[in-house]
């Protein structure tokens, strides 16, 4: 009978570990990078502003070459509500774009051209 319980125990620490590995895998911060539009400093603070949220361990982002270099935990914030956020403060992302009303909102050194066309030639 020891042997039968010993087996049973075994078997039940093994799911208890293989259980508490998937949780870990998951919470594991996540390293990416994608292109975010903009064209100054000024651009540069708000992006990296508007990502200093729970969740983001860092976010910087490149003048030059327009990456945003982000690492984040999954498992607090989606890389979707990480978009919507630089969308919601007017950066077009290649993926999603600001709307209009809120791009052409942007401080003065800006709005940014679009596609070769300012906001107010392309909703003409």
């Amino acid at each position: 009978m020891p042997i039968k319980y010993m087996i049973l125990l075994a078997v039940l620490f093994s799911g208890f570990t293989s259980t508490a590995q998937i949780k870990k895998a998951v919470s594991a911060d996540t390293a990416i990078q994608f292109k975010v539009f903009g064209v100054c400093v000024m651009c540069k603070d708000r992006i990296e502003g508007i990502l200093k949220v729970k969740g983001v361990k860092t976010a910087s982002w490149d003048i030059d070459t327009k990456q945003l270099s982000l690492v984040y935990n999954p498992s607090i914030i989606t890389l979707d509500k990480i978009e919507n956020r630089i969308v919601a403060i007017g950066h077009d992302l290649e993926i999603k774009k600001a709307k209009n009303i809120i791009y052409s909102q942007l401080p003065p050194l800006l709005p940014l051209s679009r596609n070769g066309y300012t906001v107010e030639e392309s909703s003409t």
